[in-house]
């Protein structure tokens, strides 16, 4: 048996079970999920683009409740993906409420969110930004709520563990406060880094993730 082969969660639960090193990647994990994602908000974009090119009012153009979907849906899948992967490695049993609770956080996320989108967007155009409704911005934006979500989830199911965590940069070019933290090794998952960051992602930019020992 090997002992010291890092096995991403997304590929093998089961291989993974039989490791002492887990990786915990939200963007690989819910990878398809985000792509899915990225489109409808891409779409979006397109249709405010269009929109405008006919002469409608910014305000106009930028409707509510456009992302919103897109994002609970994917908040609420990497929410449960994330506790799922966890209870596989803490034996910890889903409480029968974690379904209700995750709706009404992938609710309440998804609101903030299509308001923070919009208001942005429209500074965006207003300010002749290409990136406002660029399909970079979508998919940043669809793979930090995943991130979030995912790691929201891994929390609640490792919390109590035992289970030591290592914070891991993948970017090229990573913020200060994750190089730090990604050099403090090894701590205990119910820690918080010196940095004050406790797991991914740390803004929007991030593609870390956790790699956690047992």
């Amino acid at each position: 048996m090997n002992l010291s082969a890092a096995v991403v969660l997304t590929r093998s639960p089961i291989q993974a079970a039989l490791t002492d090193t887990l990786v915990f990647d939200s963007k690989k994990k819910m990878r398809h999920h985000i792509r899915a994602a990225a489109r409808t908000i891409s779409s979006h974009f397109q249709d405010i683009d269009a929109a405008i090119s006919r002469g409608a009012k910014v305000r106009d153009a930028v409707a509510p409740d456009k992302v919103r979907q897109a994002v609970n849906n994917l908040y609420s899948s990497a929410m449960l993906s994330g506790y799922e992967d966890g209870a596989y490695f803490s034996n910890k049993r889903m409480p029968k409420d974690l379904g209700k609770k995750i709706s009404a956080a992938a609710s309440q996320r998804a609101d903030d969110v299509d308001y923070m989108m919009r208001r942005v967007t429209k500074k965006g155009i207003k300010a002749g930004s290409a990136y406002a409704l660029s399909p970079d911005r979508a998919l940043r934006a669809a793979r930090y709520e995943a991130g979030q979500a995912y790691y929201k989830g891994l929390k609640l199911s490792l919390a109590g563990s035992g289970m030591k965590k290592k914070w891991m940069t993948s970017s090229a070019d990573p913020c200060q406060d994750c190089l730090d933290a990604e050099d403090e090794g090894k701590i205990d998952f119910d820690d918080q880094f010196q940095s004050g960051l406790f797991l991914p992602l740390a803004h929007i930019a991030c593609q870390c993730y956790i790699v956690g020992s047992i």
